[in-house]
């Protein structure tokens, strides 16, 4: 372990209250937009106010949905009107999905949606109309700023701002870019990385710890329900901006998950007074320390899955995968854990099941355990099971949801090599060998593969706002299903995706879950731009690579919900397998 760069940044808020030019800006209205949270923008506020400026202190991050939560009384209000800019060279939808989740929290009120062309610094207007037919209009600016990132690809990034108005008037004497500590910290580590020594071969470490203090923004709603938060915003953004110089470093095309540059771990905590940085360079072969101590951890097992409401430990993985009565097999991790399978022999046509590809999508681990149950208790149910193919990135999840419980944790995404197992190319296969082995040994033409995707936004301010390459995926849709078939199997796999789909439209609650979801990406992102069936979205694609004829993955989003959202999950997750499963022995 070697730490190889350390920084100490200073709060944007402290650098602005020892700005020499603040007494000559007594009288005159001062605006800024910062990263920092409510209550720290409203202390610098009061700083301001009382050095004698009229002075009002904005969130830099989701400016109108702060707008709205902040500054706005909507008891009275009957109709919401908002105008929102569209920028040449961003995706017109782009200052929508930034307002998200507004949808969600206008939704008693007439809502309209205006789009309008601007070129200067972005702004939404928003017309507000009372019971008394009374109007109300407000001007939100949306700072942004073009930047040409380590990719070497311009890109327009919400940013921190400065305003100075003359007294009693709309003169500006002074407008200039505001660079936030979170800004800094993210171009200062992403410097770091682009200007290393590397070397030429893969893996290049074991991994690649950043971690980073300072204070952030987060924002629960009335449930306790994570809304927004920067610190999340810049895990995701470090992790996929490393991923992205490693994909062009090495000369493959951008989205490459065959890659394995080692494991790339953002380790973001919350520190009030300032800014801090800390890279740390495991050598390849290390052994690898937790992220937290062993008893922050918490050990769960529980008694009934069915009644299961957060991420299953791995350890009851291994318990309840011993409980079938079958035939075990195992491989070894790239960090040395088991991943544990089994193979039940049957006359009917094989089936393999899989989960925790992605190991930060638990519900479909605990939705394979269960439907596995199912296909046990068919007596002529010939089936793979491997319930957790990606065990060192489910440990790092554990781990990351002991600071963070509610954040969506991409990094925990990929395996040790920091590959996608389902992409690795070459020998040793380590965890993927699990899901060969199965498919192999069954010859099963069908591959259900349970995943699950964000609950809510996901977001990479620092590179243009939109998560590059993944943005169809940036706010939740529902539950939805993505079919993959061989050429051979492109009719079955039509009549089963009919089928099925019809049937799971049926399982308790869930007709209204997508209705509701679907309803609000609509507002924020246009209509699902895929096949829709009974309600359900589905990708259905071609693939003549894969080794089945036809591969089922479920999207189920359940990155960061616990409790009863939770069981809903695992629970549509569960009767997906036995639904798909039955119309697949029907058909063939």
């Amino acid at each position: 372990m070697t730490r190889m760069f350390e920084q100490t940044l200073a709060l944007t808020s402290v650098q602005l209250l020892s700005d020499p030019r603040l007494a000559s800006w007594s009288g005159h209205s001062v605006e800024c937009w910062l990263y920092e949270d409510h209550a720290a923008r409203m202390a610098l506020q009061a700083r301001l106010r009382g050095m004698g400026m009229d002075a009002t202190v904005r969130s830099a991050y989701k400016p109108l949905l702060h707008f709205f939560l902040e500054d706005i009384d909507l008891a009275q209000c009957t109709h919401v009107n908002i105008t929102y800019p569209v920028v040449p060279g961003v995706d017109a939808k782009r200052f929508m999905l930034e307002a998200y989740p507004l949808a969600r929290r206008l939704a008693p009120f007439e809502v309209s949606w205006t789009p309008e062309a601007q070129t200067l610094l972005p702004a939404y207007r928003v017309t507000l109309t009372d019971q008394q037919g009374q109007v109300q209009e407000h001007a939100v600016v949306a700072p942004n700023r073009w930047m040409t990132d380590h990719l070497n690809e311009r890109v327009l990034c919400p940013a921190g701002y400065l305003r100075v108005t003359a007294p009693n008037s709309t003169q500006v004497v002074l407008e200039q870019d505001l660079p936030t500590e979170i800004e800094s910290v993210y171009a200062q580590v992403m410097q770091w990385v682009c200007q290393h020594g590397w070397g030429q071969q893969e893996p290049y470490f074991e991994r690649l710890e950043i971690r980073v203090e300072l204070p952030g923004a987060e924002i629960l709603d009335a449930d306790g329900t994570l809304m927004v938060s920067t610190l999340e915003a810049l895990h995701e953004d470090l992790y996929f901006s490393i991923l992205e110089f490693f994909q062009q470093y090495s000369g493959r095309p951008k989205g490459d998950r065959g890659l394995q540059p080692g494991q790339i771990v953002p380790d973001i905590r919350h520190h009030q007074t300032e800014a801090r940085i800390s890279i740390i360079l495991h050598p390849v072969g290390s052994v690898l320390p937790a992220l937290v101590e062993p008893g922050q951890v918490r050990p769960f097992i529980p008694a009934d899955l069915t009644q299961l409401q957060g991420p299953l430990p791995a350890v009851a993985i291994a318990s309840a995968l011993a409980a079938f009565n079958a035939s075990p097999f195992e491989c070894i991790s790239r960090q040395g854990r088991v991943v544990q399978g089994m193979i039940r022999p049957g006359r009917l046509p094989a089936i393999v099941l899989t989960a925790g590809q992605h190991a930060n999508e638990p519900s479909g681990v605990v939705g394979a355990l269960r439907g596995g149950h199912w296909l046990a208790s068919q007596p002529e149910a010939h089936f793979a099971l491997v319930p957790l193919e990606n065990p060192d990135g489910y440990q790092l999840q554990q781990e990351y949801c002991t600071i963070h419980p509610q954040h969506m944790h991409h990094a925990a995404r990929y395996t040790g090599l920091g590959d996608d197992l389902e992409y690795r190319e070459h020998a040793p296969w380590y965890e993927s060998a699990a899901r060969m082995h199965a498919l192999e040994c069954t010859g099963a033409q069908l591959h259900l593969s349970l995943h699950g995707y964000p609950a809510h936004e996901w977001t990479r301010p620092f590179t243009g706002y939109l998560p590059r390459g993944f943005e169809l995926w940036s706010i939740p849709k529902g539950f939805f299903l993505i079919v993959r078939y061989r050429q051979a199997y492109q009719q079955i796999a039509r009549d089963w995706l009919e089928l099925i789909t019809e049937e799971i439209s049926r399982i308790p609650g869930l007709a209204a879950y997508n209705r509701e979801q679907l309803a609000v990406y609509a507002t924020h992102a246009g209509s699902v731009p895929f096949e829709v069936h009974h309600g359900i979205a589905c990708i259905v694609t071609q693939n003549d690579q894969q080794t089945a004829g036809i591969k089922l993955v479920t999207e189920f989003p359940d990155e960061t919900v616990y409790g009863e959202a939770f069981q809903f999950a695992q629970m549509v997750q569960t009767e997906t397998v036995r639904i798909a499963s039955t119309a697949w022995w029907q058909l063939t």
